[in-house]
């Protein structure tokens, strides 16, 4: 027989069970979400009036921005999602992954490492570098309304205090969501600028962002954009990004659209995390695939495509969307050998070709370069015309790529 609650035995008891439903409703919530979400909606769609549908659904993106997701509900097209962005006057955008301290040293003119000493630098270089970091630069030099939300790890040594300093001093940042890590170094890039235009060698640290993922960031990162918005994903492969990632993407907002440039990799790299990279390709829940070349024929042929050298860029874009391991849209960057501007769009099977017609020189080699590329792009994508339906949308967003691109090159 239980305890009355008046008695002192049973206050203690029913606060104990109370306590209890308390504690595991959450867990309860989360493991029965999906089947709860499924019946709500199916409840929504058949028994209340049409009317008050479209005032539910954006009361719910609202509220729950992962309600769709959840429910059993696929996101609305590309073609939707866009036309939706474009309607916004200030769409968010949202900047994930790797930020790290730049530190350049120039000239270096040294074909061969020996012992020795070089006492030839002009000057050494320090800023706020990795793709995340520049994107959002370029996007605010382009339009000086455009900040945007950054998500990166960081640690807690002597260099993430500079990192942090010199983030704390950008204006291209809406608010830093940071993710600390004690007795970790944050990512460190070390660059090797040769003289005469010839390539960078870069020497990178990971650092903690080697353990940056979804967990520490997805709740912040659906605040921010569950009205809609743009969400920029980089430095994938040299993150732990790949945990989770289906979940965390399907978590996202519904009016979100979501692009990704993962960088460089290496054979390791795609082990541990290229086949969640291609799921998600394959399942529609990433938008637009951002890469290079090389980029591009390192990951088909991590997947197991036999591609080589030889191949153009069309033929590794059509071997690799046959596979089914492409997202919707996927915009290649430069062409080997190329003497101009020049880019490809795959979109559905269509494969097109873009080349500026201003003579503009085929932008290689220079630091951060590609970056402008990719933020002339996304700006494009998200605020060109409405009107433009998403063949002509895309087009004139890598066109827009292409000139920011060049014009950076220029003004180096």
């Amino acid at each position: 027989m239980l305890p009355p609650p008046s008695h002192p035995f049973g206050a203690i008891f029913y606060g104990l069970v109370t306590a209890t439903v308390f504690a595991i409703s959450p867990v309860l919530v989360r493991r029965f979400s999906r089947p709860i979400f499924r019946v709500l909606v199916w409840l929504g769609k058949n028994l209340l009036p049409a009317r008050i549908r479209p005032l539910l659904r954006r009361n719910a993106d609202i509220i729950t921005p992962t309600w769709r997701s959840v429910g059993g509900i696929h996101r609305p097209s590309l073609e939707c999602r866009l036309q939706q962005l474009r309607d916004k006057s200030n769409p968010a955008f949202a900047i994930v992954g790797g930020v790290y301290l730049d530190i350049r040293l120039q000239p270096v003119d040294v074909n061969l490492l020996e012992e020795g000493e070089f006492s030839v630098l002009d000057s050494i270089g320090m800023d706020a570098g990795g793709s995340a970091a520049w994107v959002g630069r370029f996007l605010y030099n382009m339009d000086k309304s455009r900040r945007s939300y950054l998500f990166t790890r960081l640690g807690d040594d002597a260099f993430t205090k500079d990192l942090k300093q010199r983030l704390e001093k950008e204006r291209w940042i809406k608010k830093l969501y940071e993710v600390a890590q004690k007795h970790s170094q944050c990512g460190v890039s070390i660059h090797l600028v040769q003289p005469d235009g010839r390539p960078v060698t870069t020497l990178t640290h990971r650092g903690s962002l080697d353990s940056l993922g979804w967990r520490q960031i997805i709740d912040p990162l659906a605040r921010e954009t569950k009205r809609g918005g743009l969400i920029y994903i980089s430095g994938y492969f040299r993150t732990h990004l790949y945990q989770d990632l289906r979940d965390a993407l399907e978590a996202l907002p519904a009016r979100t659209v979501i692009c990704i440039d993962h960088g460089r990799f290496r054979p390791f790299d795609y082990q541990r995390a290229g086949d969640a990279l291609k799921s998600v390709f394959s399942s529609g829940l990433i938008d637009v695939y951002l890469c290079n070349y090389p980029e591009l024929r390192d990951f088909a042929g991590g997947a197991g495509l036999k591609v080589t050298e030889q191949m153009s860029v069309a033929d590794v874009i059509g071997l690799s969307e046959r596979a089914g391991i492409l997202p919707a849209v996927t915009v290649v960057r430069g062409e080997p050998n190329a003497s101009s501007a020049i880019a490809h769009i795959a979109h559905h099977g269509r494969i097109e070709r873009i080349e500026l017609n201003d003579n503009a020189p085929s932008p290689k080699g220079r630091l951060g370069s590609e970056n402008a590329f990719n933020a002339g792009f996304i700006r494009e994508l998200a605020c060109g015309l409405t009107e433009s339906g998403i063949d002509v949308a895309l087009n004139e967003s890598v066109r827009c790529g292409l000139e920011s691109w060049t014009s950076t090159m220029r003004a180096q």
